[in-house]
């Protein structure tokens, strides 16, 4: 089961770090092998996708995110990731609800997940995700309130199909994240062609038409 594999995979980087009472991201990251992309992609995703405040926090983790994406156009086989950022300390019992959690999610998605079509893992599928994350990243650093939410959650619906290999979901997360830039474009179109009030003209339309 995938699922368990990697999290034994960062559970194994916990006892190694003995009684060390932190451990550096880059032994996370190091552990992972070709999973830290959409490892990565989910811790950095998640706090934006649950539907809470997350003010402050929105554009260091799209930046990341958007870094991340930018490796992916280039076809780096291997995250790279800043030093300084590599030897950020997390705490060990931090490190441990970050597991658990992460664990919670791919023990419960990995039923609907599975590798076929597996057009993600070939160049193409690189690129291809890489720019869909790479814009989604942008609209979440927007200063606009409740505009994260939605684009987080496809990125990180997206990073679970990379781990899986599964191209199906890749193709329906993907037609996802298309409809929504294709909406944030057409949002902020409305907003700067008619300032605020662009947001009442799709309500307006739909009025006149009932």
């Amino acid at each position: 089961m995938k699922g368990r594999s990697l999290s034994r995979d960062l559970e194994i980087v916990i006892e190694n770090a003995g009684s060390a009472p932190s451990i550096r991201l880059g032994d996370f990251v190091k552990a992972t092998g070709d999973k830290a992309f959409g490892v990565v992609m989910l811790v950095l995703a998640l706090p934006s996708a649950l539907p809470i405040p997350a003010a402050g926090i929105s554009t260091p983790l799209g930046l990341g995110i958007f870094l991340i994406a930018l490796q992916m156009i280039a076809g780096r086989q291997q995250l790279w990731l800043p030093e300084k950022l590599l030897l950020l300390k997390i705490r060990k019992s931090t490190a441990k609800k970050m597991i658990a959690g992460l664990t919670w999610v791919l023990v419960r998605f990995e039923k609907l997940f599975r590798p076929r079509l597996r057009w993600l893992s070939s160049r193409v599928g690189h690129i291809s995700v890489g720019i869909l994350v790479a814009l989604l990243s942008l609209v979440i650093q927007a200063p606009i309130p409740l505009t994260n939410t939605l684009p987080a959650m496809v990125i990180f619906c997206l990073a679970l199909s990379q781990m899986e290999d599964d191209g199906l979901w890749g193709l329906v997360f993907g037609a996802l994240a298309v409809a929504v830039i294709t909406a944030y474009i057409l949002g902020a179109v409305a907003i700067l062609y008619y300032g605020l009030e662009g947001y009442d003209q799709p309500l307006e339309f739909l009025k006149s038409k009932s």
